[in-house]
């Protein structure tokens, strides 16, 4: 992925996160300097501690959380750049706060695993049990793990 398109998205992970510290509609957007032909307002409500995304190349956007232990599907069905539906896809996880998505499949890395979320997409409103990758005892991170199968080094 492009430096580009990571700055994008870390304009895109602050918009999508809301501090506790104010609401959506407090949020001090006007305080927020940027680039000349930059713009920036908020894409989706009600993801609490939201932390870490990967974007389906369908649109839909998969958040993961540090301590909700929630994993989010954010879709934009009228493609107007502002989220229409926010739907808790997993729940009760530890520290799910990497998600990728390759080829149809989520995978979500908690602190402990790597779970898998076969052609998710199609099941958002009901998702199954994910699959536990097997992973050596001797990997710390999941995430880097995570990471490095699909060359994402800056996670």
């Amino acid at each position: 992925m492009s430096a580009i398109m990571w700055s994008l998205w870390s304009i895109v992970g602050l918009l999508c996160v809301v501090p506790p510290a104010y609401s959506a509609s407090a949020l001090p957007l006007d305080t927020i300097k940027l680039p000349p032909g930059f713009s920036i307002s908020i894409y989706a409500r009600d993801v609490p501690d939201a932390r870490s995304m990967a974007l389906s190349p369908n649109g839909t956007l998969f958040v993961g959380t540090r301590q909700a232990g929630k994993v989010y599907a954010i879709l934009d069905r009228d493609h107007d750049n502002i989220a229409d539906t926010v739907t808790t896809i997993a729940q009760g996880l530890k520290m799910p706060n990497g998600v990728v998505f390759h080829n149809g499949v989520l995978y979500v890395a908690e602190v402990n695993r790597i779970l898998r979320y076969d052609n998710i997409e199609a099941h958002l409103t009901d998702p199954p049990p994910p699959v536990v990758l097997r992973i050596r005892l001797e990997i710390k991170y999941p995430l880097q793990a995570l990471a490095r199968r699909f060359g994402l080094g800056c996670l």
